[in-house]
């Protein structure tokens, strides 16, 4: 590895290189790689054992962070929800692990829980950039810990709250 300073470049030792894998074996995502986070997202696991989200044109996959042996993964849904971009993990609802959060091609904004579950989904048109907010003052009846903002092509700049207290 050869990193540019302010001087000669410098070379660094690479002290390991591991690549996914699914049952043992290698395993890539394929087509349409678009996002990628770093988190704790399944409970249960010790403290230091975060997990790889990773989304790709039509699925969501977890990985082990230590190992990048795959967890589980899921197919989307359908057309709208390809090609999420924009992925992170951030706790926004106040539990203990943290959520993905991803925008799609096709305006939508999608909140999955560690199940790969989609807990939320908001549509609003031609989402550009998203980002998860500080902790807000706090708000009666509301869960949420953390808004997501949102940016969209017209310019406009959404704040959402999220109450799954009252999700049906």
């Amino acid at each position: 590895l050869m990193m540019q300073g302010r001087g000669a470049p410098v070379a660094y030792p690479l002290v390991e290189v591991a690549r996914s894998k699914k049952n043992g074996q290698p395993y890539a995502l394929g087509f349409g790689t678009w996002g990628l986070d770093v988190g704790k997202i399944v409970p249960g696991r010790a403290a230091n054992e975060a997990e790889v989200a990773v989304a790709s044109y039509d699925r969501v996959a977890l990985f082990d962070a230590n190992t990048l042996a795959l967890i589980s993964e899921v197919s989307l849904p359908n057309w709208e929800y390809t090609n999420p971009r924009k992925l992170t993990v951030a706790d926004v609802d106040g539990g203990p692990e943290g959520e993905i959060v991803f925008r799609t091609l096709h305006n939508h904004l999608v909140v999955m829980d560690h199940n790969l579950s989609i807990l939320f989904e908001h549509q609003e048109a031609g989402i550009i950039d998203l980002a998860i907010g500080p902790t807000p003052n706090a708000r009666v009846n509301n869960a949420l810990k953390r808004p997501i903002y949102l940016l969209s092509a017209r310019g406009h700049v959404v704040r959402l709250e999220i109450d799954r207290g009252s999700a049906q």
